[in-house]
């Protein structure tokens, strides 16, 4: 099961060393839902192409107090997802 959408690299661009808090994270999450289908047709290529996701236990994000925090593995997947 999926525990979160895979990320546009673009956005982890944003994010001071590839952290976001819970907040932030969320306030870009209701961006993308509300943007329309584009977005949701695009995440649903992206993941039909990725192997199974848990981003948490492959260690693709890491949770700290109060943030999320991608970690090296974490933008190798996203690079990979994008090819």
């Amino acid at each position: 099961m999926r525990e979160f959408s895979v990320v546009d690299t673009e956005d982890t661009r944003l994010q001071p060393h590839g952290l976001a808090s819970i907040e932030v994270v969320k306030q870009h999450l209701a961006i993308y839902f509300s943007s329309g289908p584009e977005w949701t047709d695009r995440m649903k290529r992206i993941a039909s192409r990725a192997t199974p996701l848990d981003v948490f236990g492959q260690k693709l994000i890491e949770r700290k107090a109060g943030c999320w925090i991608i970690t090296e593995e974490g933008r190798e997947y996203l690079r990979r997802s994008k090819t």
